[in-house]
């Protein structure tokens, strides 16, 4: 599994995201749904009194496992569109991007080497404009955490390392 983060001044759009990570790996396979890889999603870092919302998934990937609020990227939407959407849909809270926080890619193999999954997600800081958390469609449940107490042993450990490499950056006006 490889890990890239990019300064805030990272793509805008998705065709500028994909152009980062043009892979020597070209398996020709596709994604869950049938979807060339890699597959493009988004995350939102929410952090309030210093602690970090985070949704048990409900479904898979990462079925029971806490993550950042997001999902995949629709066809013709912006990054930031889809991280209020996926946001609301998840925690019903409505939020604003007020920046690119980092990048980082799951890769995911069988011990026969075949590809099974390929995702490209961009996480970004973003604040509260609305709304009360309550677990939404792919959330079984969501809670608060402290930033200094996450709950590494039931986070994907790709996403786990991400957020913890990411919180030292939380700008300023979100701590």
């Amino acid at each position: 599994m490889r890990m890239r983060t990019l300064a805030n001044s990272g793509p805008k759009t998705t065709s500028e995201l994909l152009h980062l990570f043009d892979s020597p790996d070209d398996s020709g396979g596709a994604g869950r749904g049938g979807e060339p890889y890699p597959v493009l999603a988004v995350g939102g870092l929410l952090v309030e009194e210093g602690r970090i919302l985070l949704v048990r998934r409900k479904n898979p990937p990462a079925k029971g496992l806490w993550t950042l609020p997001g999902g995949r990227v629709l066809p013709g939407e912006r990054l930031a569109e889809a991280t209020r959407r996926e946001f609301l849909e998840e925690t019903s809270l409505e939020v604003e991007p007020v920046g690119l926080a980092g990048l980082f890619e799951i890769i995911d193999r069988s011990e026969e080497g075949h590809l099974r999954f390929h995702y490209v997600v961009a996480d970004y800081w973003v604040r509260r404009v609305g709304g009360h958390p309550k677990a939404g469609s792919d959330a079984a449940e969501l809670s608060w955490f402290p930033v200094d107490s996450l709950p590494i042993d039931e986070m994907p450990a790709a996403s786990a390392a991400f957020v913890k490499e990411l919180l030292p950056a939380l700008p300023g006006e979100m701590r």
